[in-house]
């Protein structure tokens, strides 16, 4: 099959990895169904112009960019990437002929990409939903995804946007409270690569890199500064641990290619001072090899505030998870869905530092459990959300979709 995905932002970051758990869903889908014989083509938004309007070709497919010349995570930027997508999709397809167009997305707002090609294009699509329907006041929504994205509109834009899949259960019940019928949306998970991903992998390399003993305590915490990832909250429960722990080290990976958190991240970093946490805290950037630094750590903590607009199921939870990692996270959106309280994982009440601290104390103090719960981790992940195990669940989808299109069309 010639299988075409479209997004926003899958693009490596200037130093080569892929940022962000849509965009390495993506190319790790990618790198599965080409692995599996098939072509693969993303159209995407290149916001810092990283690729300077090339093709950027691997083993397993290609990138074609679509300069943006806007500020990202503004509403000019989301509406510059609509206005040329529509165009560049045309114009790939007639010289690709793809057997199916699949399209990705954050939010329902998107739809009204595939709904549009729907009308310019003889070609079966998808629209995968990462993250269920908006349900905010629209005074808190900003871009004009986030405004655009309430039950009114993703009615209109879902519609007729052909095949809907749901990241997460969670995101499937949204689907199903605007109308769509069970039978009609189709649950696909994320792609963890779990030969990268692994309980094996070595915990000292990467402790030595950074100067973290070996016996002394890692909380590790990956994602960007938004105030929905609640990395604020984990900052402030870590002075108390210190008084128990002195060697305890916060370890920071911030993943964030984009300046529009710039603000954001000056005021995480000011209140680790603030704290006194500079001889325990370590701020990294862009880490290329995050498995390790998985690997290294003792427990993960993700303390999101919600998951709208992300992946409902986050990826770098299940990565961790794949690591045989004890994970901390909280009860929002679709992590329930994964973390199983005290059989996988800790689940907690978001925005709590109390509650965060004492659940991060309870896991350094009974560590036999913590180990136990990261093997349950590791074996779920290696079940249920492997590649092998998704790709090919999509195969059988595309097949499926090709197929009634067909079908359709000789009627």
């Amino acid at each position: 099959m010639k299988i075409c995905f479209i997004g926003m932002e899958i693009v490596p970051s200037k130093d080569g990895a892929f940022i962000g758990g849509l965009v390495n869903n993506v190319v790790r889908l990618a790198k599965g169904l080409s692995k599996k014989g098939h072509a693969i083509h993303i159209i995407t938004s290149d916001t810092n112009n990283v690729l300077h309007n090339k093709i950027l070709s691997f083993a397993w497919g290609e990138i074609c960019p679509i300069p943006i010349h806007s500020r990202y995570g503004s509403t000019k930027n989301s509406a510059e990437f609509l206005i040329k997508v529509i165009p560049r999709i045309l114009r790939e397809q007639r010289e690709k002929n793809f057997d199916v167009i699949h399209f990705h997305s954050g939010y329902s707002t998107f739809g009204l990409v595939p709904t549009l090609s729907n009308v310019f294009l003889k070609v079966p699509t998808i629209f995968t939903l990462y993250s269920p329907i908006q349900s905010k006041p629209l005074k808190d929504r900003k871009g004009i995804y986030q405004r655009l994205s309430s039950k009114f509109f993703s009615r209109i834009f879902l519609f007729n946007a052909g095949k809907i899949t749901a990241i997460s259960k969670n995101t499937k019940k949204s689907l199903k409270d605007i109308g769509f019928e069970e039978e009609d949306i189709v649950f696909t998970p994320p792609v963890i690569d779990t030969a990268f991903f692994n309980p094996l992998l070595p915990k000292q390399q990467k402790r030595e890199e950074l100067g973290i003993l070996m016996e002394g305590p890692m909380i590790l915490y990956c994602g960007n500064w938004a105030i929905w990832k609640g990395v604020d909250i984990l900052i402030e429960a870590t002075p108390e641990l210190v008084k128990e722990y002195p060697d305890i080290k916060l370890v920071t990976a911030w993943g964030e290619a984009y300046d529009w958190y710039d603000e954001r991240k000056v005021m995480i970093s000011k209140k680790i001072k603030e704290l006194g946490l500079d001889k325990n805290a370590i701020e990294l950037g862009i880490v290329k090899d995050i498995e390790k630094l998985m690997a290294a750590s003792d427990v993960f903590v993700a303390p999101f505030r919600n998951t709208d607009g992300v992946a409902d199921q986050p990826v770098s939870i299940l990565e961790a998870m794949a690591c045989g990692k004890l994970v901390i996270a909280t009860n929002v959106g679709g992590i329930p869905e994964i973390v199983k309280h005290k059989v996988n994982g800790l689940l907690i009440e978001p925005n709590n530092v109390h509650v965060l601290k004492n659940a991060l104390l309870y896991i350094l103090e009974h560590k036999n459990e913590a180990r136990k719960m990261g093997e349950n981790a590791a074996n779920y992940v290696a079940e249920n959300y492997s590649v092998d195990v998704v790709v090919e669940k999509m195969e059988r989808l595309y097949e499926e979709v090709i197929s009634n299109y067909s079908g359709n069309k000789r009627c």
